[in-house]
């Protein structure tokens, strides 16, 4: 899936050429395309396989879709919980340091997030490990027009949703199949909570752990999953 890169910038190709070859060659995964959508006074490119073409559907499996519509440049995201775009300034990519890099012409790591990703075991919110880049939720459309940009929320289509569910536990009830009684590191994060939820829908008996101190939100929030699901919880 990080084979490839796909971008949108607020501004002419001309402007973008010099940044974007210079990402080209950081990534080193094949060359460099470019297209100029004057309409909407932006620049759509992508850096892979040679085959990996503007307005291909989905190039990367995760929903991002880029397409030129009228006067305006279309990026869609998925209805998966996957985080697939990244925004900078005028600048959206599926790779966060594309995107900081092509909307603010520096990468800068955030001091902070050592400790966020320390303490944990991810970044909080809509942030990221970079400065001034932000994840971009599943289910936005963004629009880019010589008149500036906009992102909206849409309903996003959960047709199979049901059918992961399934395989979700059933990869749960193998991987646990005759281990010894199980701990679950749960946190406040989705990840923890996806697998904590599958684990009491198939009827695994597990405990819950979370480190920290019991002020912290992330404590908090693990507490409430645990007592919903009524599996024993300790900090």
């Amino acid at each position: 899936m990080l084979d490839r890169c796909l971008f949108v910038v607020a501004a002419p190709a001309a402007v973008v050429a010099e940044r974007a070859q210079r990402l080209a060659r950081f990534y080193g995964r094949g060359p460099l395309s470019l297209t100029d959508v004057p309409a909407a006074g932006a620049a759509v490119g992508c850096i892979g396989p040679e085959s990996l073409v503007f307005g291909s559907p989905d190039p990367l499996g995760l929903g991002v879709v880029v397409a030129v519509e009228d006067d305006r440049v279309v990026v869609r995201t998925g209805a998966t919980n996957v985080v697939a775009l990244y925004a900078a300034g005028a600048a959206w990519s599926t790779h966060a340091t594309a995107a900081a890099y092509l909307g603010t012409g520096r990468v800068e790591l955030r001091d902070e997030a050592a400790a966020e990703l320390a303490a944990l075991g991810f970044v909080p919110g809509d942030a990221t490990t970079l400065h001034g880049v932000r994840a971009v939720p599943a289910g936005t459309v963004v629009e880019v027009t010589r008149g500036g940009s906009r992102e909206r929320q849409v309903p996003v289509d959960v047709a199979g949703h049901g059918a992961a569910e399934e395989e979700l536990l059933d990869a749960l009830r193998e991987q646990t199949a005759g281990a010894a009684p199980l701990t679950l590191g749960l946190s406040g994060g989705l990840d923890s909570r996806a697998v904590a939820a599958g684990l009491a829908d198939a009827g695994i008996a597990f405990e819950a752990v979370t480190w920290g101190a019991d002020d912290w939100p992330d404590v908090a929030g693990a507490r409430r999953v645990a007592a919903a699901l009524g599996v024993p919880h300790r900090v």
